[in-house]
């Protein structure tokens, strides 16, 4: 089974939005990068699975980032399609930081600009770097209370 916690810290209530919780990350945390380089070396293979989806392959995302001067927010597009050099998507939750954007908006990113991607295949998540960097934060501060 996929875990319960991990798949809402990917993508909240999938469906419903993931609400207004924002988790505060430095831009320059090592951590938050290396999972964006790790998800952008590995796009090809969101790409693949994305044009021929397998019949265990469901709930295709990617997370793109939301720019208002000096604030900056990354949220899950859900619903995604490739339209020429771009991914083509519906955020999938309620912005918490940004203003000019909204829950179901349909959004528009450079494949090459993504921050991270996810999939379901079976029982598995496969992507979905920076979530797992923000699910094991979350962890570790629940455990240290």
């Amino acid at each position: 089974m996929v875990g319960a916690c991990f798949l809402a810290a990917c993508l909240g209530c999938w469906g419903q939005g993931g609400g207004k919780e924002t988790i505060d990350i430095a831009q320059d945390d090592p951590e938050i990068h290396q999972a964006r380089a790790q998800a952008r070396a590995t796009l090809s293979e969101f790409l693949a699975a994305l044009a021929n989806p397998a019949p265990d392959q469901s709930l295709f995302a990617v997370k793109a980032r939301f720019a208002e001067g000096e604030v900056v927010e990354c949220m899950w597009l859900t619903e995604v399609r490739v339209e020429g050099y771009e991914f083509v998507g519906k955020i999938n939750n309620d912005p918490g930081l940004v203003q000019g954007v909204a829950m179901g908006d349909e959004h528009r990113v450079p494949i090459n600009a993504i921050e991270d991607w996810m999939f379901v295949q079976g029982d598995q998540i496969v992507g979905a770097y920076s979530a797992e960097v923000v699910a094991r934060r979350q962890n570790d501060e629940t455990s240290q209370r």
